[in-house]
C-alpha cells in the first residue's frame, strides 16, 4: 500500500492499494505526486465548511498520478508498469512541474517525430466519471451476440427481382437483405417488412401521431433510419447483398435520367481495410456484368489526381488510413456529397474517440451502411458506436445510449433485455450458418486431429522449460493473491509461458529467443524468469491484441517508428502506406504499451533448418492429399491451404515444402496490396501452385481462399474464433468440393490442455444463450470460475 499526505500540511489523504508502485518506489530512483480527483476544486469557487468536515470522512477517490524518475529508467519503469497492466497516460500542464522535462515511455510517437510538449499534446478527457466502456469477457460477449442473432428476418423469402446488371443468383437470405436494405433507403414508417423504431401511436387522436419503441416519445413527423447494419456471419454474402443494393439503385437513377436534386453524387463509397480492397475488385467482376458499373480504388499516392473521376464512379473503393487522411487534409473524400456509405468489417471505427471514427462520421451522405459479422468486439459500446454513426435518434451520443441501454442492462432492469433486442432487430439484420442450414448447399466439413509425438531432442527441450515454466507460474501466482491489478499481471505472463511451450510444440529450439537456448545449452534453471519467457511474446502497439515477436519483423512496417511491435492485421494496414496514411490511431479501449525491438526473422532463403517433427507430419499430409495432381485436370486439383499462428513458423514450413518441390504463395502481415492481390490470383488460377501459407491474424478479413479444399491448423489458438474465421476463408459460398480440416496436436503437451480450453469456451458461449425475465443468464458459473482459475 501506498500512504497519501497533503502537500502542504502533510497530514493524511489515503491509501492507495496498488502492489506495482510499491515495487517501483523500492527498484527506481522515482517519487510520485498525485491528485485526488473528487478533491480538486471547481475554478473560482471556495470550499465551504460543510464540505471540508465532509472532506474528513472516508470516501474513496479517483487519483491522477504523475511519476518522477531518472531518463535512464524510463523505459524499465515503463515494461514494469505495462506489464502489470497499469499504463501511464498524458497529464495536463498543471499536474506537472514545468522545470522538468516530460517524457512518457509509453506514448506512441509519429514515424520522425518526437515527444510533444505537453502544451500542444492531446490529454485525457475531464470526464472523470466515466471510465470508459467496460470491456465484456466470453461468456458476456457470446450472450450479447446472440442477441443479434434474432435479427433474422424470421426466414422471410420476398418477392423481389434483383437488377439486370448482377449476373450472380442471390440466395433466399441475401434477398432479404437486399429487400431490408432497399426498405430502409426508401425512409418510409408505415407497411413495412423489417421492424421500425417507430410506430403508429394507438392513442395519436386526430392527428397521426407516432411512438419510439425505446425511449416513448411521440412525434408527428419522426426521422426514419435511412440505412443499417448487416452483420451476416463471414461467409454469407454480405458483399454480394451490397452489390444487389447498388445496382438496384443505378437501376433507379437510371430510370430517373441520373439526376440528383440536391447534388449529391450518384456513387456509392465503400470504405474498407486495405486488405480486403482485392477481395472487393474480385467480387465486383464475379457477380456483376462487364460494363454495368464503373469502379475506382482511391488509394495511394497517386489518388490526387483521380479527384475529377470521383464524380463519375458508380463505386469507389477507399481503406479507412485514406480515409482518415483525407479528413485531416479536408481531401477529395469530402468534397463530394455521396449517395451511400459503406463501412466494410465497420468494427474498425467503434472505438468513437478514434480519428477513424471521425471521419467516417464526417463523410457526407443520404444512406449509410455498416457491415460487420462481429458487431460487439469489446463492449456493448461498440454496437453503440455504430448507431451513432449511422445516426440513429436518439444514441447519436453516448450518453443517451448508455441512459436508455447500457446502463439498464448493467443493472439488470427489468425490461432492458427487451429494449436491446427492439433497437437491434430496427436496426440490424443477421443470419448464421446455422440458422440458414442447408439452404447455403455448401459441401461438408470434416474435421481431423493428428497427433504428434515430439523428437526425443525437442522432448528433452520441452520437459526442461515445462518444469521451470511450473517453478515460474508458482512463483508469479503466490505473490499478492486476490488483488484485481495483480491477477491480470499473474494471468497475462503466466499465458506468456504457456505461449513460450507452444514454440517448442511447434519446432522445437529453432523458435526460441537467444537467450533462452543459452539457458537451455547450459541447463541453466536459475537464469529462467517470465521475463526471459515473455521475450517471445507481447502485445500490438496498434489494436493491444496478444502477439508473438516472431508474428513481425524488423522491417514489418517500414513507416512506423523503429522497434515498435504490431501484429499481422496491423501490419498489413500500414505496409506500403504513404506517410501521412501511416498515422497511428490507437482505439481508445486499446492501453498504450511500451515499444521493444523484434528480433530478426530468419528467411526461407537461409540455411536449411531439419523439419520438426510436426512440420514432417504435415509434409507428410500434403504430399498425400496432393499425390494424385499431376494426373487429373485443373478443376479438380487438390490445393491446401496452412494457417500458423507465427510467421516465423511459416517460414520454417515454407522452406521445407519448396525442397519438396511444392509450390507456393504467402499471405502474412508483411504483404503489400499488390503482393496480396498477386498471391492470390496465382493461388486460384495457377494449377501449379497448390500450397498457400497464411498466418491466423492476416486471414481474419476479406479472403476468399475457396480454391483450397484442405486446410492444415499447425498449432490450436487461444481463441476458437480465429480458428473458425481462418476455416471460413474455405468452407464458404463459392465452395463446391469437400472440406477437410486437419489440426496438429503434440502429444502431451500445452497444446493438449489448449484444445480443452477452446471446447470450454464454445461450450460456456452456447449455454450462455438462455435469458430470464431479468436478462441474467443461465450459466454454470462454477465451472466458468474453474477455467479462468486454471488460466492462472
Amino acid at each position: 500500500m501506498i500512504k497519501l499526505n497533503f502537500q502542504n500540511s502533510n497530514k493524511y489523504a489515503g491509501i492507495i492499494k496498488l502492489p506495482i508502485l510499491g515495487e517501483i518506489l523500492e527498484e527506481f530512483n522515482v517519487k510520485f505526486a498525485a491528485t485526488l480527483v473528487s478533491l480538486v476544486s471547481q475554478p473560482g469557487k471556495s470550499r465551504s465548511k460543510k464540505s471540508m468536515r465532509n472532506l474528513q470522512r472516508s470516501q474513496n477517490c479517483s487519483a491522477r498520478i504523475v511519476v518522477y524518475g531518472l531518463q535512464c529508467e524510463k523505459s524499465a519503469v515503463g515494461n514494469i508498469l505495462s506489464d502489470a497492466g497499469v499504463y501511464l497516460q498524458q497529464p495536463t500542464v498543471a499536474e506537472c512541474d514545468k522545470n522538468i522535462a516530460y517524457a512518457n515511455p509509453h506514448y506512441l510517437i509519429r514515424p520522425g517525430s518526437q515527444m510533444p510538449d505537453l502544451e500542444e499534446s492531446p490529454t485525457l478527457s475531464d470526464d472523470r466519471s466515466n471510465p470508459g466502456p467496460e470491456r465484456l469477457n466470453e461468456v458476456d460477449k457470446g450472450r450479447l451476440m446472440r442477441i443479434f442473432d434474432f435479427a433474422n428476418a424470421d426466414n422471410l423469402r420476398p418477392p423481389i427481382t434483383p437488377s439486370p446488371r448482377l449476373r450472380s443468383c442471390l440466395k433466399d437470405h441475401q434477398l432479404s437483405a437486399l429487400v431490408m436494405m432497399i426498405e430502409k433507403e426508401c425512409g418510409t414508417i408505415e407497411n413495412l417488412m423489417f421492424p421500425s423504431l417507430w410506430q403508429l401511436s394507438t392513442d395519436s387522436g386526430v392527428s397521426r401521431r407516432y411512438r419510439h419503441a425505446i425511449t416513448g416519445a411521440l412525434n408527428t413527423d419522426p426521422t426514419p433510419l435511412r440505412g443499417g447494419i448487416l452483420a451476416d456471419d463471414m461467409g454469407l454474402g454480405k458483399t454480394l447483398s451490397t452489390l444487389a443494393l447498388i445496382c438496384s439503385s443505378i437501376d433507379t437513377q437510371t430510370n430517373q435520367n441520373g439526376s440528383s436534386a440536391d447534388g449529391m453524387t450518384l456513387g456509392t463509397l465503400i470504405v474498407t481495410p486495405k486488405s480486403t480492397i482485392p477481395g472487393w475488385k474480385q467480387q465486383i467482376a464475379r457477380h456483376i456484368r462487364p460494363a454495368c458499373v464503373r469502379v475506382i480504388v482511391y488509394h495511394g499516392s497517386t489518388r490526387q489526381r483521380m479527384h475529377t473521376e470521383l464524380e463519375g464512379a458508380d463505386i469507389v473503393l477507399t481503406t479507412y488510413e485514406t480515409l482518415r487522411a483525407e479528413w485531416m487534409t479536408k481531401g477529395a473524400l469530402y468534397s463530394e456529397k455521396w449517395h451511400r456509405l459503406v463501412l466494410d468489417e465497420a468494427h474498425r471505427v467503434r472505438s468513437r474517440a478514434s480519428q477513424i471514427f471521425k471521419a467516417a462520421c464526417a463523410v457526407v451522405s443520404r444512406y449509410r451502411w455498416c457491415l460487420t459479422g462481429t458487431p460487439i468486439q469489446n463492449s456493448l459500446d461498440d454496437y453503440g458506436a455504430l448507431l451513432s454513426f449511422l445516426g440513429v435518434p436518439p444514441f447519436t451520443e453516448k450518453s443517451m445510449f448508455d441512459f436508455w441501454i447500457a446502463s439498464p442492462l448493467t443493472e439488470r432492469r427489468v425490461g432492458s433485455l427487451e429494449s436491446l433486442q427492439s433497437l437491434v432487430r430496427a436496426t440490424c439484420l443477421r443470419r448464421t450458418k446455422k440458422m440458414i442450414g442447408n439452404t447455403l448447399e455448401l459441401p461438408r466439413r470434416l474435421e481431423e486431429i493428428e497427433k504428434v509425438d515430439f523428437y526425443h531432442a525437442d522432448d528433452e527441450l520441452y520437459t526442461f522449460f515445462k518444469e521451470s515454466t511450473a517453478k515460474v507460474a508458482s512463483r508469479l501466482s503466490s505473490r499478492n493473491p486476490g488483488n484485481s491489478t495483480r491477477d491480470f499481471f499473474q494471468e497475462s505472463n503466466i499465458i506468456s509461458l504457456m505461449n513460450f511451450l507452444r514454440l517448442i510444440c511447434d519446432h522445437g529450439k529453432n523458435l526460441l529467443p537467444t537467450s533462452a537456448l543459452a539457458a537451455w545449452e547450459a541447463r541453466d534453471r536459475t537464469s529462467i524468469d517470465w521475463r526471459l519467457m515473455r521475450n517471445s511474446s507481447n502485445r500490438c502497439d496498434i489494436c493491444d491484441a496478444e502477439i508473438e515477436r516472431s508474428d513481425s519483423g524488423p522491417n514489418a512496417a517500414p513507416h512506423l517508428q523503429h522497434g515498435q511491435i504490431i501484429c499481422t492485421k496491423c501490419t498489413s494496414e500500414y505496409r506500403d502506406s504513404p506517410i501521412d496514411e501511416a498515422r497511428v490511431d490507437r482505439p481508445d479501449d486499446a492501453p498504450e504499451v511500451s515499444t521493444a525491438r523484434v528480433p530478426d526473422i530468419p528467411s526461407p532463403a537461409g540455411a536449411f533448418v531439419r523439419p520438426s517433427a510436426k512440420v514432417e507430419r504435415l509434409l507428410k499430409n500434403i504430399a498425400t492429399e496432393q499425390a494424385l495432381n499431376r494426373h487429373i485436370n485443373s478443376e479438380t486439383i487438390v490445393k491446401s491451404v496452412i494457417f500458423s499462428y507465427w510467421t516465423k513458423m511459416l517460414n520454417l514450413i515454407q522452406q521445407a515444402l519448396e525442397s519438396e518441390g511444392f509450390c507456393t504463395q504467402r499471405i502474412d502481415g508483411s504483404s503489400s496490396l499488390e503482393q496480396r492481390s498477386e498471391a492470390l490470383r496465382r493461388f486460384r488460377e495457377d494449377p501449379k501452385c497448390t500450397v498457400m501459407l497464411a498466418s491466423i491474424g492476416s486471414a481474419g478479413e476479406g479472403i476468399d481462399l475457396t480454391a483450397a479444399s484442405r486446410v492444415h491448423l499447425v498449432e490450436p489458438h487461444w481463441n476458437p474464433m480465429a480458428e473458425a474465421q481462418a476455416v471460413d476463408r474455405v468452407h464458404r459460398i463459392g465452395q463446391t468440393r469437400e472440406v477437410v480440416v486437419t489440426r496438429y496436436i503434440m502429444r502431451d503437451s500445452i497444446e493438449t490442455y489448449i484444445q480443452w480450453v477452446q471446447q470450454d469456451k464454445l461450450r460456456l458461449i452456447n449455454q450462455s444463450l438462455d435469458f430470464d425475465e431479468y436478462s441474467q443468464p443461465r450459466i454454470d458459473m462454477d465451472r466458468w470460475t474453474k477455467l479462468r482459475e486454471s488460466l492462472q
